[in-house]
């Protein structure tokens, strides 16, 4: 119930500006501690193959540059356009009776405006690398491994997000089934 009620005050911030302004230093601290890490560099190098030539193939974070050039008032029209119910998807997991859970969602967003159409992220999946295969060297002693598969579908049909949470309760992080299987069956390291 906490978390709905997290997000049902989607639609009520404001977005100070001081508070604005301390934001954008957190995330460019964060910007700068991922680009340190081996495996933020692999992420982010994979975006770029998988998906080169779309929007998708850029840093979620940001650069420092697009980072400092925020402005307040350009956020919150973002933000507005963009979280609204028609946007969203609501995930609900554990134990619950699902009539009592659609009385909850339906009470903490049934109320909130829908907001205008936005141009979605990517109109279709972008074409496949012409090589499915790339290696990075790293100074770490561990490896990393990025697949992309191409899905059978539109890049939004609903299955879309059932099957990524799917892949990644199999093969994310090392205690995942696929982390160990690849380490031969060991715990991961502590």
């Amino acid at each position: 119930d906490r978390m709905l009620v997290h997000f049902s005050q989607i639609d009520h911030s404001v977005l100070p500006q001081d508070k604005f302004e301390k934001e954008k230093g957190i995330v460019l601290e964060e910007l700068a501690q991922d680009q340190g890490r081996p495996g933020y560099q692999v992420t982010r190098a994979f975006r770029e193959f998988a998906f080169a030539g779309t929007r998708a193939a850029k840093s979620v974070l940001g650069t420092e540059e697009s980072i400092s050039g925020l402005k307040r008032d350009d956020v919150y029209a973002y933000y507005k356009s963009r979280y609204v119910p028609n946007n969203m998807t609501v995930v609900v997991m554990g134990d619950f009776q699902i009539p009592d859970m659609m009385e909850l969602v339906k009470s903490k967003f049934g109320t909130a405006e829908p907001g205008d159409g936005v141009e979605p992220f990517l109109r279709s999946w972008p074409d496949p690398p012409a090589e499915n295969l790339r290696s990075m060297a790293n100074d770490e002693p561990r490896g990393y491994l990025k697949a992309a598969m191409p899905w059978p579908w539109d890049l939004y049909d609903p299955r879309t997000l059932a099957v990524d949470l799917l892949v990644r309760a199999l093969a994310e992080g090392d205690d995942s089934p696929l982390g160990r299987e690849l380490r031969g069956g060991e715990q991961p390291l502590a």
